[in-house]
């Protein structure tokens, strides 16, 4: 096991004080995201690619706050801000491209 994983692996529900606050974000966001991605699919790759892509990239726009958040290094910081601005164009650009072929 590396140094960053964890001997103990965090449960969502867990009340205990080990999980800091970010670290039950990013919990709840994942779990959310495996939800979110259970999409009905179409038969169509195309439509059923860019359809599971939303929720995938809305949890990175959503990991990427909670980074803003409570992360302190500068890097970091700028990488999320960075990561969330490419995420939400590619939402946009599925959003469009889903509206010119779904109808």
């Amino acid at each position: 096991m590396s140094e960053q994983q964890s001997a103990i692996t965090p449960t969502p529900n867990d009340s205990s004080d080990i999980y800091s606050l970010s670290t039950r974000a990013y919990m709840e966001l994942t779990s959310r995201m495996h939800v979110d991605m259970q999409i009905n699919y179409t038969g169509n790759a195309d439509i059923d690619f860019m359809r599971g892509m939303i929720p995938h990239h809305q949890v990175v726009v959503d990991m990427a706050k909670v980074a803003l958040k409570y992360c302190y290094d500068p890097e970091v910081r700028m990488l999320a801000k960075n990561i969330m601005l490419a995420q939400e164009i590619e939402i946009k650009v599925i959003n469009a491209w889903l509206q010119r072929h779904l109808l």
